[in-house]
């Protein structure tokens, strides 16, 4: 079973969690290795390595809130942080050391005799995205949806592993984060969502971190409620669903907006552990890119197209698999 109450720096010795935690890695063996969407098995081993004939895949586990707790600029960041009152902030890191705060991305990918960045790193390291796992998410469906954006480079080496999901709906499904996603399959964001072209960081003011840290800690417990059901049907082979009573806010705050949402979108292209208070190109994708070291095409054949019967398949599955829910209200 899962302990999603449990806190995986207990048996990390003061290092990071991701790479150090016993427990978060047979979480995630147990929480991921399970049928994809077209009902094809997905198993992992103990180092979250997968081989059969979809490939071969070695996944890296992930923390997927921020709470830049550590961080002492920029100072407005500094600013709207400290302006929370005691121990709010604390709690927030609190909840980011629970399995809820966790998934797997990709890695150990090598493009001619240099190894890949990951994504992970990509994504730490992007002022775009400031390691924020919302604006990663948005990334992500652009991929699926034939789009540019932030990380398009950065998901090249690794298009193969998206593609065994089939469509983003499938990712979502697989990995959990139907509580990050609308029933339209719209990104739900933690902050105001200016299509990357506005600061990732939430610093504009306490109201804006206070927003973040909330929704943030909102999708924590729905996601933990999400694994520990779906860790007991794994278990039990029964069929339960999940349903999050999160306090109201108002419609359509922290969703994004088609009409200010072009499909493409092109922004321009460190980071701290923030695990816990104690640590101190596969043959099948072809990229094209433009003068300005853009990519243009995803793959030979993009994975969804917006509008294409995948993507609304992707709609529909997004649309079964997930309980009405909201964010909390702004503090």
């Amino acid at each position: 079973m899962i302990d999603v109450t449990y806190d995986v720096r207990t048996d990390a010795g003061g290092k990071d969690p991701d790479s150090h935690s016993r427990t978060l890695r047979r979480y995630h063996r147990k929480l991921w290795s399970k049928p994809l969407p077209d009902g094809r098995p997905f198993d992992l081993d103990e180092r979250l390595h997968h081989r059969s004939e979809l490939g071969a895949f070695w996944l890296a586990s992930d923390a997927i809130t921020h709470t830049y707790a550590n961080w002492q600029r920029p100072l407005r960041l500094v600013s709207a942080r400290d302006a929370m009152p005691a121990g709010r902030v604390t709690a927030f890191y609190d909840a980011g050391c629970t399995v809820g705060a966790y998934t797997v991305l990709p890695s150990l990918v090598k493009v001619g005799e240099k190894w890949a960045r990951s994504i992970n790193q990509s994504r730490g390291m992007h002022p775009r995205i400031r390691d924020r796992f919302d604006l990663t998410l948005e990334c992500i469906r652009r991929l699926y949806a034939g789009q540019e954006s932030p990380l398009s480079r950065a998901f090249l080496p690794y298009v193969d592993f998206f593609e065994i999901f089939g469509d983003f709906g499938g990712y979502v499904a697989h990995f959990l984060l139907q509580d990050l996603v609308t029933a339209g399959g719209d990104v739900r964001f933690f902050t105001d969502f200016a299509d990357f072209t506005g600061d990732a960081l939430p610093a504009a003011s306490a109201q804006q971190y206070a927003t973040y840290m909330d929704r943030s800690m909102a999708f924590i417990a729905a996601r933990n409620a999400r694994k520990q059901a779906s860790a007991v049907q794994t278990f039990t082979g029964s069929s339960r669903s999940t349903r999050m009573g999160w306090a109201s806010m108002p419609a359509g705050a922290g969703e994004p907006s088609r009409a200010g949402r072009p499909s493409n979108a092109v922004s321009s292209c460190s980071r701290e552990n923030i695990r816990c208070a104690s640590c101190s190109n596969c043959a099948s994708t072809t990229a094209t890119s433009n003068t300005a070291g853009h990519q243009t095409g995803l793959s030979a054949a993009p994975i969804a197209t917006s509008g294409s019967a995948s993507t609304a398949a992707s709609s529909d599955r997004l649309a079964s698999s997930r309980q009405p829910c909201s964010w909390p209200s702004p503090s």
